[in-house]
């Protein structure tokens, strides 16, 4: 009798497993998706302050397009313009929004602070100007 008990305790311990990691790792990528989609379209720096470095690409007023095929269009004075893909992801503690200009690594990372559709505040590592600074974009 043992040995039915055991092979249905652990199908059923099995089943509860995959249950559990289902429902977590579907809600990360519900969560990025859901942040991705509220975050395309047309955004404008309104603010920035430096924390380390001395140089930042971008000015207030500048614009950030991020498009549903991923790719993002940052364009300013004077004729500025930057193409690139974005993405964001989870990290467990809130969101990152990742910037590529060559299509392998991220140029810029930023996590994502206040973000609620209309607002967001952006904490900018810089990696190809070696500069971290914020952004203040809105819609």
């Amino acid at each position: 009798m043992t040995h039915t008990k055991q092979p249905k305790r652990l199908h059923l311990a099995g089943l509860l497993l995959a249950l559990f990691c289902t429902l977590t790792l579907t809600s990360c990528v519900e969560e990025d998706e859901m942040a991705e989609y509220a975050m395309m379209g047309r955004w404008r720096i309104v603010e920035i302050s430096f924390f380390s470095g001395n140089y930042c690409p971008y000015e207030e007023g500048d614009f950030m397009t991020f498009y549903e095929d991923r790719t993002v269009e940052i364009q300013g004075r004077n004729g500025f313009y930057e193409y690139g893909s974005w993405r964001i992801l989870d990290t467990g503690y809130g969101h990152e929004l990742h910037i590529s200009f060559d299509g392998y690594n991220a140029d810029i990372e930023a996590d994502m602070d206040n973000f609620n559709g209309n607002y967001v505040r952006l904490d900018v590592r810089d990696y190809y100007y070696n500069s971290s600074y914020t952004l203040r974009i809105m819609r």
